[in-house]
């Protein structure tokens, strides 16, 4: 019987904020580097799943900046450097620079606490990459404007993960999309918050996510794993567009 492949990432999900929103630590085993995707708030819970003493982050992602995406970003960065001595280099697109700026207030207006404060500007504008490395394994940076200016998606072309959430564990092997707000199980992202826009992100998802494979493992920023076929089948916004 052939031996199983050993994954190349472990992704853990943890789900943060009154919004529910899914933060992600993703580790390459190869080199045991991390990345933390959408840390929205909850950062000691996020840091002790981490574990950045045996697993230093590299690199924080953020797919848009909506407060539930990155409101815990200064927080998190704040403690990486004074716990475990790390200065990990913060990716988000420049389009969002309006949603960052904005955060100190929207966290004051709903009472998230001092911690949720605006993200500094990023140290790497995703307007200026087409890639994103986690450890030694590549993902594609997808622009997918709609939900949010500056929203990214990253895709993995062929990869073995072992991925985890409060509800399943699960292996991944083949096509991966984390795909942010744009695209959720049987349902996309909002467009009624400032700087939406509907008929952009259905060109997003049109574009950028129904060629990829049906077999892609789609990741959202909110509820349940599910797969480009699936939606393509199931989603009332996207049936139309296959059909």
């Amino acid at each position: 019987m052939p031996n199983k492949k050993p994954p190349q990432l472990i992704i853990k999900t943890l789900v943060v904020s009154p919004y529910q929103q899914n933060a992600r630590i993703i580790t390459d085993t190869k080199t045991q580097k991390s990345a933390i995707i959408d840390p929205g708030a909850d950062c000691e819970k996020i840091l002790l799943e981490a574990d950045p003493a045996l697993y230093p982050v590299e690199s924080i992602f953020l797919t848009h900046c909506h407060i539930d995406h990155c409101g815990g970003v200064t927080r998190l960065l704040s403690l990486l450097n004074t716990q475990f001595h790390q200065n990990p280099t913060l990716y988000y697109h420049s389009a969002d620079t309006p949603l960052a700026e904005a955060i100190d207030r929207l966290g004051q207006e709903r009472g998230w606490g001092p911690h949720c404060v605006s993200p500094k500007k990023p140290d790497v504008d995703l307007a200026t990459v087409s890639t994103f490395k986690i450890g030694s394994t590549e993902a594609t940076v997808l622009f997918t404007p709609g939900h949010a200016p500056g929203h990214c998606a990253l895709f993995f072309e062929e990869i073995t993960a072992q991925y985890q959430d409060l509800f399943q564990s699960q292996t991944i092997d083949g096509p991966l999309l984390l795909s942010g707000d744009a695209l959720f199980r049987e349902s996309i992202g909002r467009t009624d918050l400032p700087f939406g826009n509907f008929s952009e992100l259905i060109d997003s998802i049109k574009t950028k996510f129904l060629p990829l494979p049906n077999t892609t493992v789609v990741l959202s920023g909110h509820g349940r794993v599910t797969t480009i076929g699936h939606e393509k089948n199931h989603n009332p916004f996207l049936t139309q567009l296959t059909a």
